[in-house]
């Protein structure tokens, strides 16, 4: 790897423009990258259910300062390590409970992000690539979407590139402060989301011993130092919370870990090319380039060390995560950082390298990428066309944006015409965040946007009933939850008709006054309880109660209804 990343940092100096800037040039990435996320980040209400569950947490957290325990409606909920919930409960310490202080260090985690995908991308190629790395990053459809979701997802995709970097430093130069900073940072990985945090390194270290580093990671992972300081922070909150929860650590192998992999237990199944399928949709505008760089680099696989480790880096996590039974699409959040830097070193070959190849190949791929736009664009403006009439705030927003894109597409080929590499580059680089600037300023997160279904945010509701009722009102949610109703309201809530998440977020184990049983709970309930249910779970519970519900506030399909007078005939 070293003398390969030396060799192709001596071709880029030629194409070297940023001297007079190479100190700023780090700060700028992040600057960049952190800003470009924190544009209208509370804007937009915490989506259900991920994002709710996330943020009720962390509010919880904030509310009572047990920082160990992880509680949802006051159940312990041990599905991920604490880092998460320590970040957003910090950020509404700062900032209060609302979607900006819950959301604060999101922006940090996707400048961190980008700074770790310059530092790796200049090791491997040098500072072109590495730039282009991070502006090929920031300027992704699944980077600019992904990283503005309170989940554990960005946070966990930061720390993985910086625990990738650290390792990269290692073996280019074997130092004990980088072994410290391997471990420390593995540390923080499994804080983040436990053993699935890892998965980077299998594939790291089949391409470090197939390169000839096989000593360099034999010193690395039986230094005890490093080995004591992950046992320490980075099992030490699993080892604390199983002592003081019998069954826990069976429920972390089994449960998180196995049967997510092996079963159908959590129910986001997909088929096997699930992720393959969403990748090209992930690097948009960017992916006819990501595909030739991609074959270029499988030509060099033997050859070249930069590229063992780059697709070995993304091929191991990305065929685990296709042969899991589990699949959400935030699991290649890490991936985008290979896939931004092997992408990068084939636009430096394509747009900076001056020969008839080259200018050949920039113009065709200019070509298909302004076809594409065009494509996109005449796609969403239509759909937003047809959607119009029933949701006409979302109908807006596609056919402005869809007009933005066919300018997009229209302005490349003029630069095309003008055989300005440089200048496709910058306008490609502008259609997502140009987007963005016409989504974010308008959208709460609860508009419908086709027929009867709505974007997945209910907190225009939950703040009605937070500003509504009184703190003593009793609320009972009938056959499902929502996941951030503690975030807006600071209250636990009664369910009944639920069913136990698993084994250890049960009710049986965990506060079963919160699990009550639903034909018992409806039949003996009292007028003055307000019942938090879905419409179409509405005519079932009537029988049950044998009374017709009135229906106080809705929004969408969740009601908050009364029992009301008259009988159910």
């Amino acid at each position: 790897m070293v003398k390969q990343a030396k060799s192709e940092n001596n071709d880029v100096g030629k194409h070297n423009l940023f001297t007079g800037l190479k100190g700023f040039i780090p700060l700028l990435i992040f600057l960049a990258a952190m800003l470009s996320v924190y544009f209208n980040l509370g804007t937009s209400g915490i989506f259900e259910s991920a994002e709710g569950r996330y943020a009720s947490i962390a509010r919880k957290m904030a509310d009572t300062g047990d920082w160990l325990t992880p509680r949802l409606n006051d159940m312990k909920y041990f599905a991920k390590p604490p880092v998460t919930y320590w970040l957003g409960a910090l950020g509404i310490k700062i900032f209060g409970a609302n979607e900006f202080g819950v959301r604060f260090f999101l922006p940090v985690a996707a400048g961190l992000t980008a700074l770790g995908t310059f530092f790796i991308g200049r090791l491997f190629f040098g500072t072109l690539v590495g730039l282009l790395s991070a502006m090929l990053l920031c300027t992704s459809l699944f980077f600019q979407l992904a990283f503005r979701g309170f989940t554990s997802d960005p946070f966990l995709t930061a720390a993985e590139t910086f625990m990738v970097l650290v390792l990269f430093l290692y073996l280019n130069r074997p130092q004990d402060k980088y072994k410290y900073l391997f471990w420390a940072s593995v540390s923080l990985c499994f804080m983040i989301k436990g053993p699935p945090s890892l998965l980077p390194l299998p594939g790291l270290i089949i391409a470090a011993i197939y390169t000839g580093q096989k000593q360099a990671l034999k010193s690395l992972f039986t230094f005890y130092k490093g080995i004591t300081l992950f046992l320490v922070f980075g099992l030490g909150w699993y080892i604390i919370v199983s002592f003081q929860n019998p069954g826990l650590l069976k429920y972390f192998i089994l449960n998180e870990t196995f049967l997510r992999v092996f079963s159908q237990a959590h129910s986001h199944s997909a088929p096997f090319y699930y992720f393959f399928a969403l990748i090209p949709v992930a690097i948009f505008p960017w992916l006819g380039l990501f595909f030739t760089s991609l074959t270029q680099q499988i030509e060099e696989f033997t050859e070249a060390p930069t590229s063992t480790y780059l697709l070995l880096w993304i091929a191991f996590p990305l065929l685990i995560f296709s042969f899991s039974q589990s699949k959400i699409p935030a699991y290649i959040m890490p991936l985008m950082v290979p896939i931004a830097i092997l992408t990068a070193e084939g636009i430096k070959r394509t747009f900076f390298e001056h020969n008839s190849v080259a200018l050949r190949n920039s113009r065709w791929h200019c070509i298909g990428i302004s076809a594409l736009t065009a494509l996109s664009g005449v796609i969403m403006s239509y759909w937003g066309y047809l959607n119009f009439n029933g949701a006409k705030k979302i109908g807006q927003m596609a056919i402005f944006g869809g007009i933005f894109w066919l300018f997009c597409a229209l302005i490349i080929l003029a630069f095309v015409l003008k055989a300005s590499r440089k200048g496709v580059l910058i306008i490609i680089a502008a259609i997502i965040p140009g987007f963005m600037l016409f989504v974010l300023p308008y959208l709460d997160g609860s508009e419908p946007y086709q027929g009867n279904n709505r974007l997945p945010s209910q907190h225009v509701f939950l703040k009605q009933i937070a500003k509504a009722l009184p703190a003593t009102q009793k609320l009972l949610f009938v056959d499902n939850t929502l996941k951030s109703w503690y975030f807006y309201t600071g209250k636990n809530a009664v369910a009944c008709g639920i069913p136990a998440d698993d084994d250890y977020n049960g009710r049986e184990i965990n506060s079963p006054e919160n699990f009550v049983d639903k034909k018992d709970t409806l039949q003996n309930i009292k007028p003055d309880t307000m019942l938090i249910i879905l419409e179409n779970s509405i005519p079932e519970t009537e029988n049950i109660i044998g009374k017709k519900l009135n229906v106080i506030i809705g929004d969408g399909e969740w009601k908050l209804a009364q029992t009301g007078s008259s009988s159910v005939k």
